[in-house]
């Protein structure tokens, strides 16, 4: 297969991945929008943010790497969208700061 092929292939993947991030996030908001701070579901919730988070990071880097071998003009925007997603994913990774005993200790008590 041709490199230029590649090359247009490479957009729309990019498009349909930033479409279900986005969507994967709407998700998991509407499922668990009405959870208190301190509950088990608003921990699942976050839980399942940080994971789709986690995947789009890594696909947006996995897409850098193709565009850079490919030289596609298009490789510096998709590595500050994987810079911008990585950094808010390991800071919300470090900044954890409810443990699951904590949760489960506040449910019992209510």
């Amino acid at each position: 297969m041709d490199v230029a092929a590649l090359a247009l292939l490479l957009e729309p993947a990019a498009w349909l991945g930033g479409i279900v991030t986005v969507v994967a996030c709407l998700c998991v908001l509407r499922r668990h929008h009405s959870s208190d701070v301190t509950s088990l579901d608003w921990y699942l919730g976050n839980w399942r943010m940080r994971q789709v988070f986690g995947v789009a990071t890594l696909f947006y880097v996995a897409l850098t790497a193709s565009c850079v071998i490919l030289h596609d003009r298009w490789g510096w925007l998709y590595g500050l969208v994987a810079l911008r997603l990585a950094i808010w994913w390991y800071k919300r990774l470090l900044n954890e700061d409810i443990t699951f005993s904590r949760l489960l200790g506040s449910r019992s008590r209510a």
